[in-house]
């Protein structure tokens, strides 16, 4: 029996992820673990760059929530996995900020999000669920958080730290960069990574590379989470990998 994951905070072994499908090798390495994934198209109205991001084309709250005009790919793969999607009623753009409608990082009873930015109907899921939304300047905030524990983040975004600073999480801090984002002078952390079990955090790269490594290591220990590289290569920020189903 599969349960579905409370938000980027699985308690068990991930059993299915959503990543993108533009990277075959890291969908292969992912799958090496048990885990099925339910990959990405690119999008035609995201950036080339981003087109690919799972982190851009849907949100997990409690349902998962897509665009109509992603229903093509995203919609048939969820349904495979009797996995619950819901349309928003809004559609992704091009140009920022049009194009972060889904970039939310919400953390157990929190949400991290630039507002008033984000979709209503958005809005009224976190209301119903008694999700708070926590307004950062940041417009890509799940790019930009590595979630570790419901109370645990690292980011290397000022509005980010401070904001979660004072909800009283812990948080590390990161120097910017050391991530690659093809288009991009660099990507972002949280975008290279997921959970895929309660205790490992999962890379696209090696996070031995990383200047901050240790700290990150060390900050993870904390709360029992241990680091996986999935391959050797440069930190990749992909869009996510973001944890749908456990054990």
């Amino acid at each position: 029996m599969f349960n579905i994951c409370k938000p980027n905070l699985p308690n068990n072994k991930v059993t299915t992820v959503i990543m993108s499908g533009q990277y075959l090798n890291l969908v292969d390495d992912i799958a090496s673990f048990g885990i099925n994934v339910i990959t990405t198209k690119q999008h035609g109205s995201l950036p080339p760059s981003e087109g690919f991001h799972a982190d851009m084309q849907c949100l997990h709250i409690n349902d998962i929530i897509i665009t109509e005009d992603n229903n093509y790919n995203l919609l048939s793969q969820l349904e495979k996995y009797n996995i619950k999607s819901i349309c928003s009623t809004k559609r992704l753009q091009q140009n920022y900020p049009y194009n972060i409608l889904f970039n939310c990082a919400v953390i157990d009873d929190k949400a991290f999000c630039k507002i008033p930015l984000s979709d209503d109907f958005i809005q009224q899921m976190l209301d119903s669920l008694n999700i708070e939304v926590v307004a950062v300047k940041q417009g890509y905030s799940k790019c930009s958080t590595v979630i570790v524990s419901k109370n645990a983040i690292i980011t290397a975004d000022e509005s980010i730290y401070t904001a979660a600073y004072n909800k009283k999480f812990d948080v590390l801090k990161i120097p910017t960069g050391f991530v690659r984002l093809y288009g991009y002078d660099y990507g972002f952390l949280g975008g290279a990574c997921g959970k895929i079990n309660k205790d490992i955090l999962a890379f696209c790269g090696k996070i031995e590379n990383h200047p901050a490594y240790n700290d990150i290591k060390d900050f993870c220990a904390n709360y029992s989470v241990q680091l996986l590289s999935l391959n050797n290569n440069e930190l990749m920020d992909i869009g996510g990998i973001l944890p749908i189903l456990q054990k």
